[in-house]
């Protein structure tokens, strides 16, 4: 995977989401934001008015909190978050402006949170929520945006407390 923005281009390549964009940065525009300190909160590219490239954004420490690339005003590849602390928060993956594939979301601990699979924008597959301990909290299935199979509760010792089964999604 290769993000590049420089004087002279623009490149994103993310072969495990079969992104691949390349082009001259000539014309592209600069946007900054300053915090009440001082001190950078933003910067952002554009061409023709839309959001073109990558998008950062910090705290008033001058720490990432977050980068999220852009073609034409889309999000697109991966996008990642970070708590003030720099301990990953989310990596998310876009094409065309959608979600699409795994979505991650991290404790500050650094255990994951959720993750879920994305197709197309729509929830699609697996959906698993952690509590805090890394135990499994949920675990839910779906099928174009719609819940289908077993949805599992589980308490803080992985115990299942409870479970639906149901299905949203359209018989064929």
């Amino acid at each position: 995977m290769t993000y590049q923005h420089n004087n002279q281009l623009l490149s994103i390549h993310e072969p495990s989401m079969d992104i691949h964009f390349q082009e001259s940065a000539e014309g592209m525009e600069e946007k900054k934001l300053f915090n009440e300190n001082g001190s950078l909160q933003s910067v952002s590219f554009y061409r023709n008015q839309r959001l073109h490239g990558p998008s950062r954004f910090f705290s008033e420490n001058g720490a990432l909190l977050s980068e999220t690339w852009f073609w034409n005003g889309e999000r697109v590849g991966i996008a990642r978050f970070f708590y003030a602390g720099g301990a990953p928060y989310a990596v998310l993956r876009y094409c065309q402006g959608q979600k699409m594939g795994r979505q991650e979301y991290f404790y500050e601990n650094g255990q994951p949170k959720t993750i879920e699979e994305y197709l197309h924008g729509r929830l699609h597959g697996e959906a698993t929520l952690y509590w805090p301990n890394g135990q499994l909290k949920r675990q839910s299935h779906f099928a174009n945006g719609q819940r289908v199979k077993v949805d599992q509760f589980r308490d803080e010792e992985g115990k299942l407390i409870e479970q639906h089964t149901e299905s949203h999604a359209s018989q064929s």
